[in-house]
């Protein structure tokens, strides 16, 4: 299988396009390869794979993190759907910092997007029954678990779909990014 790397906006944050092998049974494709990644210089080890499934278009799931000592990079493909992705830059030392990028992916296209340790991760739905699958670098653990508010104006995400949305009620009540930017740029993790 063949795998590419490109950078996004935000260079840390990568799409990761793989082959897909057609004929006349359907498709055949590689999402993971431990030596593929390695040779990308991406991460090749995995704790833990997730899948979520959202039957309406336009819910909202994020924008999510983890605080110190657990930082967990994402690899996220859609297997049915398509999806809004989001990754914005927590990293008080970069130039990016509060910064985002957001990518359409689908199940049409053959592709993923890592999002790296230091980074909040979000999607919204573009369709009904669209499920997601996320490999995680470290398992999840709730008691470090934080997010930022999905809609903070201050963010300024273009978010493609803003009526009608879907979301959880932990979600609605994430803080503001001026908030979790304070703590951060204070040199403290657990927000």
């Amino acid at each position: 299988m063949t795998v590419t790397v490109e950078s996004l906006a935000i260079p840390a944050v990568k799409l990761v396009r793989h082959s897909r092998h057609t004929d006349e049974r359907g498709f055949l494709e590689e999402l993971f390869a431990e030596d593929d990644f390695r040779d990308l210089g991406l991460p090749d080890c995995f704790r833990q794979d997730n899948r979520s499934f959202s039957t309406h278009r336009s819910t909202v799931r994020g924008l999510h993190f983890s605080v110190d000592p657990q930082g967990v990079a994402k690899l996220v493909t859609v297997v049915r759907g398509s999806i809004a992705d989001v990754a914005l830059d927590l990293r008080p030392d970069s130039s990016t910092f509060g910064r985002h990028v957001i990518h359409e992916l689908s199940e049409s296209e053959p592709s993923q997007m890592y999002i790296p340790a230091d980074f909040a991760h979000g999607f919204i739905t573009l369709d009904d029954d669209t499920e997601v699958i996320y490999k995680m670098t470290q398992p999840w653990k709730p008691e470090l678990d934080r997010g930022v508010v999905w809609d903070d104006p201050d963010l300024g995400i273009g978010w493609p779909i803003r009526d009608d949305t879907t979301l959880s009620e932990r979600d609605a009540a994430l803080p503001a990014w001026k908030e979790v930017a304070a703590i951060l740029e204070s040199g403290h993790r657990r927000t």
